[in-house]
Order: C-alpha cells, then sequence, then structure tokens
C-alpha cells in the first residue's frame, strides 16, 4: 500500500526518464491518493502543453490515460485530519501537498512523489520515496 502524489503520475504520463522507477515503487501496490489527485495532474499536464514539451493532442491523450490509471486507485476526499495537517504544515508544504503527506501518515504508508523538495520537507515525518 502507498500513497501517490501527482508528480508521480505525470512522470508516467509524460514517459520522462523517471517513469521505470514510478512503475517499480507502484507495481503491485494498492495505491491511495486524495480525490484533488485529477485535477493537479491535469493543471500539470496543461503546463506542458503551455511550455511547448507536449502538444494538445498528447496532453487530451495522457489525461484519458490517467482517467483510466483513475479508476484503479483508492480516491480519498479531504478529512478533518487533513485540514488540521494542512495548516499545521503551513510553512513547509502546500496545503495540496499536506493532503498526500497526512493520507501517508494516516494509512500508515510510504508517499510516492518526483517532488524532491516535498520529500525533504516531510522527511521524518512519514515514509517517502523520492523517485
Amino acid at each position: 500500500m502507498v500513497v501517490a502524489d501527482s508528480s508521480a503520475f505525470v512522470e508516467l504520463l509524460v514517459d520522462s526518464p523517471t517513469a521505470p522507477v514510478v512503475l517499480r515503487a507502484l507495481a503491485g501496490q494498492q495505491i491511495h491518493a486524495p480525490d484533488l489527485i485529477s485535477f493537479e495532474v491535469l493543471s500539470a499536464i496543461r503546463g506542458h502543453v503551455r511550455g511547448a514539451k507536449l502538444t494538445s493532442a498528447q496532453g487530451i491523450a495522457a489525461m484519458r490515460a490517467f482517467e483510466a490509471i483513475e479508476d484503479h486507485l483508492e480516491l480519498w476526499p479531504l478529512l478533518d485530519v487533513m485540514t488540521e495537517h494542512a495548516i499545521q504544515l503551513r510553512e513547509n508544504v502546500s496545503s495540496y501537498d499536506a493532503t498526500y503527506v497526512t493520507l501517508a501518515k494516516i494509512l500508515p504508508c510510504p508517499l510516492v512523489t518526483a517532488d524532491a523538495r516535498l520529500g525533504r520537507a516531510v522527511e521524518g515525518l512519514i515514509d517517502v520515496i523520492v523517485v
């Protein structure tokens, strides 16, 4: 069981050099995420299109691929404890990232992320796999 954040999935969707590492980290795992993940993935994919790293067609295809992946995720709504931790972690992580961190903490399981800064910010609070 793991919590995976949007950055990990974006690595897969854009076929980055770290995509194989993400696949290994997620292989055979029950994957959990806050239900805001689809909006975060869309925002990141849109950024790749705006930055001309992906064409519009590639961006749409990436989101369709994520929709298929999302069907296999255990999605969680915003919980009171997520709100509390988002406020407590305000100096170190965004409110969005705090929901992933909190979910990893309450399950308890590792957080898989491609965000090295997030990994450093929560080191010692939860187990983090930075890909």
